[in-house]
């Protein structure tokens, strides 16, 4: 199989003719003995070290993990010990080589680098990112933040957090650290231009019943202040000032 992800310099063809293999070989694969054999070659060839990127490519359906490491075989026993266990920290791989197994999954170096390699990847990740139907890279920043989770991920995450409440000890910690002087917006006010867009924003909206009684609900043995009370009493007194004056 002739398959290539991206049109990159590919060192197993180097390879391959150095070590003249027949031609119905298949193109960009390793196998452990290889990846051993080939090490010392693959250092004389680029004059660099056993480190690079990497892919792991499913020959089923094309699909691909890409990495980085600093020691190939290394990082592929790595790789196929969790995948084993059943114990990979990319579940979306892992449900994967579970399906297909082990004999249906190859290990191809995309490219050798002494540079730095966090840069190195994240070029590969943004393309894998562009392609997420293709991959299965549950995040594509090489530093490993949260900013640029696949879809997969964010739909996991969306999951698991239906229908979870938080505890009565942590709804009030959450209440406590918004209360006066803690509150982000204490002492600050709208100016005129924001309440005019916040008035717009809401013009027309409407609450929908259900979402009226859990408002309703939500007040039932709440205690309201003294000075909320006033204000309350306040802001009712003046729009009746209002609507007699318009009358």
């Amino acid at each position: 199989m002739d398959y290539k992800i991206w049109e990159e310099k590919n060192l197993i063809d180097q390879l391959k003719n150095l070590s003249k293999k027949e031609k119905n070989d298949k193109c960009d694969t390793i196998s452990d003995i290889e990846i051993k054999s080939n090490k010392k070659i693959l250092i004389d060839i680029t004059g660099q070290k056993n480190r690079g990127i990497y892919k792991i490519v499913n020959k089923c359906n094309n699909k691909y993990y890409v990495g980085r490491t600093n020691d190939f075989d290394k990082r592929w026993k790595k790789h196929k010990s969790d995948l084993n266990k059943n114990r990979h920290p990319n579940d979306m791989l892992q449900h994967s080589w579970n399906k297909y197994g082990e004999n249906n999954f190859e290990f191809i170096i995309v490219e050798c680098s002494n540079d730095c390699l966090l840069r190195l990847e994240q070029k590969y990740l943004t393309i894998a990112e562009n392609e997420q139907d293709k991959c299965y890279n549950l995040n594509f920043n090489s530093l490993y933040g949260n900013d640029s989770l696949s879809e997969y991920s964010k739909e996991k995450i969306r999951n698991s957090l239906l229908g979870r409440k938080h505890t009565e000890e942590t709804i009030n910690k959450i209440s406590e650290s918004k209360i006066g002087a803690k509150h982000h917006f204490y002492g600050k006010k709208h100016n005129d231009i924001t309440r005019l867009k916040m008035s717009n924003a809401h013009k027309g909206k409407k609450h929908t019943d259900e979402s009226k009684k859990r408002i309703s609900e939500s007040k039932i043995g709440r205690p309201i202040s003294q000075e909320t009370r006033l204000k309350i009493s306040n802001a009712i007194k003046n729009k009746k000032l209002t609507n007699i004056k318009q009358v």
